[in-house]
């Protein structure tokens, strides 16, 4: 996973590059979920797609769910290969 937070390869940026508006770890700190959505949401679809990771998890510090991509396709399809294996 760190190869891809800092990752500079074309096309990509960092993420940890990123400053300002297009700032994921400045969109968290906000804790406004419209912000979240639209900085981390990228990232998270181009991880997606490189097959890093399936679901993404953002919470505050007190707990509170922000952001939460993918989790009900996730358990979606961990309920259709648990049907084909139990077939």
């Amino acid at each position: 996973m760190s190869y891809y937070a800092y990752s500079s390869d074309p096309g990509n940026s960092s993420v940890w590059q990123l400053r300002g508006r297009r700032s994921p770890v400045e969109a968290i700190r906000s804790e406004n979920r419209r912000r979240i959505e639209v900085v981390v949401g990228p990232i998270h679809e181009q991880l997606t797609q490189q097959g890093t990771i399936n679901t993404l998890g953002i919470l505050s510090l007190e707990g509170e769910p922000l952001q939460f991509s993918t989790l009900q396709q996730f358990y979606k399809q961990t309920r259709r290969q648990a049907f084909w294996r139990d077939s």
